[in-house]
């Protein structure tokens, strides 16, 4: 060591005795990212701005649950941290671009134009987010549970190569013969087919031979999907569910961690600035003009096109795309104009609705409200042409209860969705339990910031009773086979 060779006498002194090194613990680890996070803002922000003090509160949040995820990741199961990045992203992150900045993107789209003003705005999205965030990591499972993962590998190996062919086999028969699925089914249809992509899970947490094969498979075809339709949220997010958990059962470094995260960013990046292309092409096209190949080629020529070609009004075409997309709030500001002015609060009308819809099968409530445009009508006054667009939480929250209100419901919003997680994990962790694996088809619709709590507890109700009827299956038939 160059220290000790340049100061001989603090080697001879410290000779025989044990080095140890300093270690952080993890909560004083987070407090001093969390310190350091909100320092940053005032070496970025223009302090001369009107609302300056909102702007650093909204970006020091940002950069600690960044800080978060980056750091839990190959750590832990940390779904509901992301689910708590995006909604500070599309909810307070998003608008602050739009109003700090003053981009003119959304002139010509009346739904994306802020209808109240800046202080008004974030006077209650900032705390009902952070109402959110709070509930979320009140009863988020800690990382001392997460020691216990490696039992739950050794526990779950024996089985693990019944269970992840099985899985494999009947999410691809489904994935496959998909058109052919009765409407009927719906939902649960697509449940099934993502037991393909839980396969994967499987093959990656337990190790097993033919790993890279069936990835190909069960995330190809879901890319194959995305581009011949030009929807790609579906793949984008079961490629982030398949790395949380896969990443469990590898040691990562903060430099491959950084290296992932910035690659994820780039490809998103790019999907979201060119996917707007592709669709007014394909969607506009007669029918049959273009082949599935036909497709694919197109898609990779724009992408192509785009990297290599800094057309100005291209690039701005694609800049409006993002920001769009990074930003709930033109619609909770709509919201917020609108109700009581116009329409009366709901007064918890929409939550009971939505709970009991999603309690309730559509076999004994013929005429259960389906989630989507009427509320959309109902609280912003803008008639949706062609999509299908959420309220949100935090919009939906305001429309029932108004500004108090709505920040108390997105605290126990957050607080039941941290619940449900907390009793998956530990029932796995501490249990003899596959759940885990299973934790995209409950909570896939639960981290959409843009979503409804109709479709968010709908999604996450038929999750749980899907994958308790998989899992006590999968139990019988490994008993039969005397793995069990």
């Amino acid at each position: 060591m160059e220290l000790e060779s340049t100061y001989p006498e603090l080697n001879a002194a410290t000779t025989g005795v044990a080095r140890k090194r300093i270690t952080l613990s993890p909560n004083v680890r987070k407090f001093c990212w969390f310190i350091l996070a909100f320092i940053v803002p005032y070496f970025l922000l223009d302090a001369s701005k009107e609302n300056h003090n909102q702007y650093y509160l909204i970006t020091g949040l940002f950069i600690f649950l960044v800080g978060e995820v980056i750091y839990t990741f190959g750590q832990s199961v940390n779904l509901l941290n992301i689910a708590a990045l995006l909604a500070v992203i599309q909810w307070i992150v998003g608008p602050m671009v739009t109003y700090y900045i003053d981009y003119q993107f959304f002139a010509s789209d009346e739904i994306m134009l802020f209808k109240v003003s800046e202080a008004e705005y974030f006077g209650y999205t900032i705390p009902g987010t952070i109402a959110f965030v709070l509930g979320i990591r009140l009863l988020n499972p800690g990382m001392k549970h997460y020691k216990h993962f490696p039992e739950y590998v050794k526990r779950n190996q024996s089985r693990a190569a019944v269970v992840g062919k099985l899985l494999f086999y009947v999410g691809i028969f489904f994935t496959v013969s998909e058109s052919f699925i009765p409407p009927i089914l719906g939902y649960v249809g697509w449940l099934m087919k993502g037991l393909l992509q839980v396969s994967v899970i499987v093959y990656w947490l337990f190790d097993l031979p033919r790993k890279y094969f069936v990835t190909a498979l069960g995330v190809g075809l879901i890319a194959i999907n995305a581009v011949l339709g030009g929807m790609f949220g579906e793949l984008v997010y079961w490629l982030l569910f398949i790395s949380i958990l896969v990443s469990m059962r590898m040691k990562i470094s903060l430099f491959k961690k950084l290296l992932f995260f910035s690659a994820s960013f780039i490809a998103v990046f790019i999907i979201s600035a060119t996917k707007w292309q592709y669709r007014i092409i394909t969607w506009n096209a007669e029918v049959g003009e273009y082949s599935g190949v036909d497709k694919l080629v197109l898609y990779k020529d724009i992408i192509v096109n785009n990297v290599t070609n800094n057309d100005i009004d291209r690039v701005r075409a694609g800049q409006e795309v993002i920001v769009r997309r990074l930003n709930q709030g033109g619609t909770i500001s709509h919201i917020m104009n609108r109700v009581p002015k116009t329409e009366p609060y709901a007064n918890g009308e929409t939550i009971f609705s939505a709970i009991a819809t999603a309690i309730v099968p559509r076999v004994l409530w013929p005429n259960k409200p389906v989630a989507g445009k009427k509320d959309f009508y109902r609280f912003t006054g803008y008639r949706l042409k062609g999509t299908s667009m959420g309220i949100t939480p935090i919009g939906e929250a305001y429309a029932n209860y108004g500004r108090t209100g709505g920040i108390i419901t997105m605290f126990f919003y957050g607080l039941f969705m941290a619940l449900l997680f907390r009793i998956i994990i530990k029932r796995s962790l501490y249990r003899d339990s596959l759940l885990i694996i299973f934790i995209p088809l409950i909570f896939f619709r639960a981290i959409y910031a843009e979503s409804d709590l109709m479709r968010t507890l709908t999604a996450a109700t038929k999750g749980v009773m899907f994958v308790v009827f998989i899992n006590f299956v999968l139990k019988q038939y490994l008993k039969r086979t005397s793995i069990e």
